[in-house]
Parts: structure tokens; sequence; C-alpha cells
């Protein structure tokens, strides 16, 4: 088969994008000569480029979430103490000692307790106002002050499950005690710790 110089369209094209080569003309023409060849090599590239979009934004997503969950907390030890019953003083004799080591910058407490709501359970984690330990994402509101009480700022799954906002209030039970407390900011973390999510 040879190559025909085409209709007078064409050959109108091919004089006015004289610098294109003809081995590059020949290549355009092939591939509208045989359309379904066509379709179905551009329906295989979409194809192609989907599935590798899904797996990148896939990736990124996972990889996003275990680096928030490994770095929400930056310390090098923590100690935990749950079996001990509290005596006044307690906190501050462990502070003492724990200061008096070598190489030791900061100490911070911090509490858990899992308290219940209307939905579920809720991880309820007690930090001091300044914390520098703990690398909050804050989205709606602002973190806690050290000059108010009965304030809380919850975790952004915690808030979708409970359909709470900032300014609203959320009442926790733990065993016969119940407390009121009013929300001032969502952060972002994603620790479910087997319930509905986190609160501060």
């Amino acid at each position: 088969y040879g190559v025909s110089a085409g209709s007078g369209k064409q050959t109108a094209w091919g004089r006015r994008l004289a610098w294109v080569p003809q081995t590059t003309w020949l290549g355009v023409r092939g591939v509208f000569r045989k359309r379904t060849r066509a379709i179905l090599t551009v329906l295989a590239l979409t194809l192609s480029c989907a599935v590798f979009l899904s797996v990148q934004i896939t990736t990124s997503s996972i990889g996003s979430t275990l680096d928030q969950q490994a770095n929400a907390f930056t310390c090098d030890l923590t100690a935990q103490w749950g079996s001990i019953k509290y005596r006044p003083g307690m906190y501050e004799n462990m502070l003492q000692q724990v200061q008096s080591l070598a190489n030791v910058d900061r100490v911070e407490p911090r509490t858990s307790v899992t308290a219940r709501t209307r939905q579920g359970d809720l991880a309820l984690t007690g930090l001091e106002a300044q914390t520098q330990f703990y690398q909050y994402h804050l989205i709606v509101g602002r973190w806690l002050t050290a000059s108010e009480s009965n304030t809380l700022v919850l975790s952004d799954l915690a808030a979708q499950k409970l359909h709470l906002q900032v300014g609203e209030t959320l009442t926790l039970t733990e065993d016969t005690r119940q407390v009121t407390w009013r929300i001032v900011g969502i952060v972002h973390d994603l620790n479910v710790s087997g319930g509905i999510g986190e609160a501060f």
C-alpha cells in the first residue's frame, strides 16, 4: 500500500505545518484509520490512569493516617501506673524522682479513662493545657487553657458520631458520676481506642 497525499484539506494542513515530519503525519492518519482500535486504546489508557491515581491516593491516605498516629505524642518514654491507687502527693513525688535523673528535659502527666456517652464509650485523655507532647491539629475552635474548667476538646471522629459542634455540651458518665462539659474545640485525631473517639 502506498501513502497517498490525501484530501485537499489534509494537503493544506501539511503545507501550513511543513515542519512536522512526514512520519508523524503518517502516524496521526493511522490512528483515525481504525476508530475501534483507537477507542479501545484510549479506554485502556484511561482505565490505567484511573487505577494508578486510586492506588496513589489510597497509599497517601494510609501513610498520612499512620504518620498522624505515630507522631501524635512526641515523647521518648511513657511510664504508666495503672494498678496503683492514687494518693495525695503521689504525682509530685514521682515527678521529683524522674526529674532528678540525667538527661530528662521535660515531664508531663497524662491520665486516661473511658467515659460513657449516649452513643457509646469515649476515651477521655487528661493533658496539661500547655502540652508539648501531644501534637494536636485544631480544626475548629481552640485548645484548652489552664484557667478554665469543665471544658473539653473533641476529636473529629467523636464529634461526627455524637453530632456535636463547638459551643455545645456533652454529658459524660463514669461509674455513678455524671458531668456535663462544654466543647471548646475539635481536633483531627484518628484514635478510636475501642469506642467512638477521643476527647481531651
